[in-house]
């Protein structure tokens, strides 16, 4: 496997999608285009891991934080949740 991209699919938790529809369509659109650069793995962009949990990363849009984990066993990313910087670490 060394060398090969892996591809997983994004599925939205039903909170996250509930915060996506809350942002305003410039962002929202700013948004799942960087999501899509989840779907390979490793990604081209750069993601942080969150402190408090081990399996969690963060993906920076703007203002915007995108809370995700990979799944490795059914090749999937869960999009936890979308916050605005400012209230995302609280």
């Amino acid at each position: 496997m060394y060398g090969k991209n892996l591809v997983f699919k994004v599925d939205f938790s039903r909170k996250s999608l509930k915060q996506l529809q809350s942002i305003d369509r410039q962002n929202q659109i700013r948004i799942k285009e960087a999501v899509k650069k989840l779907e390979i793995y490793p990604p081209g962009i750069e993601i942080g891991k969150v402190k408090k949990y081990s399996d969690v990363f963060k993906l920076r849009v703007g203002d915007w934080r995108i809370f995700f984990r990979y799944k490795f066993l059914t090749y999937q990313v869960e999009i936890i949740s979308i916050r605005l910087r400012d209230k995302a670490y609280k």
